[in-house]
């Protein structure tokens, strides 16, 4: 790759240090969000202090002391320097929030940016990047539209259920399937962009909440 970098010594890199170290190593300059997402998509997520956030959970204020994981990350507003996110707490529950990144940054391992780096190719293999970097401002703005329409991963997934209840069935369970087992039967037979464990376990999660409000 490049020459040694000091970001290696570091614990975590604000995400300002990671897109500076990820322009270095492939020459491909990602903002904030979409870098999260790249990691959250490779299983390594940022991570985030929510200490002074404020964190929904099913329309209920909550609290969260510390540093937890981002599940998703998206651009809150494209004219300003904050991201709407989800972060993961204890016991696995999910909180939404917007973080301002001036004061609160999102927070990247080393090995993640290097693993990303890698799977891009280098900055020596300046044909792919630019090929890369073309794919990721269609994935860019691709998500921004889908973003304006924030029903159509509901839609995917609801269309993927539809498929497994009209499949055949080889071995009836009694009590149905649990949530988990749903989860990789999706994944297995519906190998489908933009749809992966944590964006199935974040709607169902949503579903599973909005359903309890209206019980």
């Amino acid at each position: 790759m490049s020459k040694p970098s000091a970001y290696r010594l570091l614990h975590r890199l604000d995400h300002r240090q990671a897109i500076a170290w990820l322009l270095e190593l492939t020459g491909v300059e990602l903002d904030a969000a979409t870098l999260g997402q790249a990691c959250i998509d490779a299983d390594s997520p940022p991570e985030i202090d929510t200490t002074r956030l404020h964190l929904m959970v099913a329309k209920q204020s909550v609290v969260a002391l510390g540093v937890h994981s981002v599940v998703s990350a998206h651009l809150a507003d494209p004219y300003a320097p904050s991201i709407r996110l989800v972060v993961e707490l204890e016991d696995g529950l999910l909180a939404e929030g917007i973080a301002d990144l001036r004061s609160t940054p999102l927070l990247f391992r080393p090995p993640a940016i290097e693993d990303l780096a890698n799977r891009m190719g280098g900055s020596s293999q300046k044909t792919g990047i630019e090929l890369l970097q073309q794919e990721l401002e269609i994935e860019r703005s691709a998500r921004l539209a889908a973003e304006a329409n924030p029903k159509s991963s509901h839609l995917i997934v609801i269309s993927v259920l539809l498929e497994l209840l009209k499949a055949p069935v080889e071995h009836p369970r009694l009590n149905g399937m649990r949530q988990n087992a749903v989860v990789e039967s999706i994944l297995e037979k519906f190998p489908l962009r933009g749809l992966s464990k944590r964006n199935l376990e974040t709607i169902f999660s949503e579903a599973n909440t909005r359903r309890k409000e209206i019980e």
